[in-house]
């Protein structure tokens, strides 16, 4: 497997759970704010072809989101140290779009 460099990489769990590549393949947007003054925002969009999101669990207004994102390295004993400090939210919002044209898509607000 080779390493896209170019590519960002996520490492996001909601409440303890690892989310799989699969899931984390399908972020199509993802927004840090770090707030000095006021609370810090993340922002997580996600494409939900299958409509495998909508019920599960996991992605629930009050769940903890954590993750760590940054760009892999080649060099397979930096890739860790290449991600962020972890960021710690609670999913406040969560809005679906069910386009007429094109793939449905979840947006996480926390």
């Amino acid at each position: 497997m080779q390493l896209d460099v170019y590519q960002p990489a996520f490492v996001i769990e909601i409440e303890g759970k690892r989310l799989s590549k699969d899931i984390t393949h399908e972020i199509t947007s993802f927004v840090f704010e770090d707030n000095e003054e006021e609370m810090d925002v993340m922002e997580v969009a996600i494409t939900d072809r299958n409509l495998q999101f909508v019920d599960d669990p996991l992605f629930q207004e009050g769940n903890e989101i954590v993750a760590r994102f940054g760009y892999a390295c080649p060099e397979p004993s930096r890739r860790a140290g290449d991600l962020s400090p972890r960021k710690v939210a609670v999913i406040k919002e969560i809005d679906y779009d069910f386009p007429d044209s094109g793939e449905p898509t979840m947006q996480i607000k926390a």
